[in-house]
């Protein structure tokens, strides 16, 4: 017997609400017979610093969770990416393995490419103010 796999993936703009400009985006990829999701976010540089990241992840979380219900949430960071690599951890995210040298940058050089994930459980009490119950149930 066979087992089907129902996978889906969406990818969201994340939007400047002062000015409607957009600041980045944000995506996921689901496997809903694993019931897990692998997330990710791009962020224009003028934007850094300024929370939009930890809002669309703390968003996109509460939807794994809550709407999708997945019990696992996985992301990945470069060894570069400082900021990713705080923010992942401030949100409560666990550093499960580094693949050495696995990735090839622009110039030819060769990075690390890290891995995090958090569970439902992990997750339940850290559903920020940011997003509201009603939010995470649209």
């Amino acid at each position: 017997a066979t087992r089907r796999r129902l996978k889906e993936a969406f990818n969201l703009l994340i939007i400047q609400k002062e000015t409607d400009k957009i600041v980045g985006m944000c995506g996921l990829h689901y496997d809903k017979y694993h019931k897990k999701a692998d997330i990710g976010i791009s962020i224009a540089p003028k934007f850094w610093n300024k929370k939009y990241g930890r809002e669309a992840i703390t968003m996109l979380l509460c939807c794994c969770f809550k709407k999708l219900e997945l019990d696992l949430v996985i992301a990945q960071a470069y060894d570069f990416n400082d900021r990713s690599k705080s923010l992942l951890d401030a949100l409560g995210f666990n550093h499960d393995a580094t693949l050495r040298k696995c990735c090839l940058k622009k110039d030819g050089s060769r990075c690390s490419l890290n891995h995090f994930s958090i569970t439902k459980e992990e997750h339940k009490s850290k559903c920020s103010d940011i997003v509201k119950e009603a939010e995470c149930q649209q």
